[in-house]
Formats: structure tokens, C-alpha cells, sequence
């Protein structure tokens, strides 16, 4: 698989730097079997200006986490087409959904 630099930097929960594409592969391995830093990664995220978390996933788990360790963040839940929808809609607003 070919890994490509993105235009938004995305935090590894192992190594607690933007993942580089000559790396992916391995620590996303890594990620499996060690232990993650995620409020490591939230944090580094908003003190580069990042202003919403979207979780994609069943649950809101990490959104209540988010939370807790960044409450500035505006946080946002899918777990469905309906959701998407609805996340859509509300970011117009950066209403916090808990």
C-alpha cells in the first residue's frame, strides 16, 4: 500500500507525532500491541488549532474522554447515515453534542 503525506496532520496514539508515510504501516502495528497516549494526541491537536472532534464509530467513548482532557473542543458523534446528516448540519454551528 502506498501511504501519501494528507493535508491534515493525524496524531499517532503510539508514537505521540503526525504519522509519517515512509512509517504508517509499522506504527499502526505498533498501535495494536502497545499502549496508546490519546490524550497525549488531543491535546497536541488543539494546541495546534484544532477546534472539533468528530468520532466515527459506534458509541461516544472517546468523545466523553475528549471531554475531559481538551473541554474546549466542540465534539460530535456518527454512527450512521443519520448521524452524518445531522453532524453535518450542526457544524455550521459548533453546537458540543455530549
Amino acid at each position: 500500500m502506498d501511504f501519501q503525506v494528507g493535508d491534515y496532520p493525524v496524531i499517532s496514539n503510539t508514537t505521540e507525532k503526525p504519522f509519517a508515510p515512509d512509517s504508517i504501516q509499522t506504527t499502526l502495528v505498533a498501535q495494536m500491541a502497545q499502549p496508546t497516549h490519546f490524550a497525549t494526541g488531543l491535546r497536541q491537536l488543539a494546541d495546534s488549532g484544532v477546534t472539533t472532534l468528530i468520532e466515527v464509530g459506534p458509541g461516544n467513548a472517546l468523545s466523553k474522554f475528549a471531554r475531559q482532557t481538551v473541554p474546549d473542543l466542540a465534539r460530535f458523534n456518527i454512527s450512521n447515515a443519520d448521524q452524518f446528516e445531522t453532524v453535518v448540519t450542526s457544524l455550521k454551528g459548533e453546537s458540543i453534542n455530549d
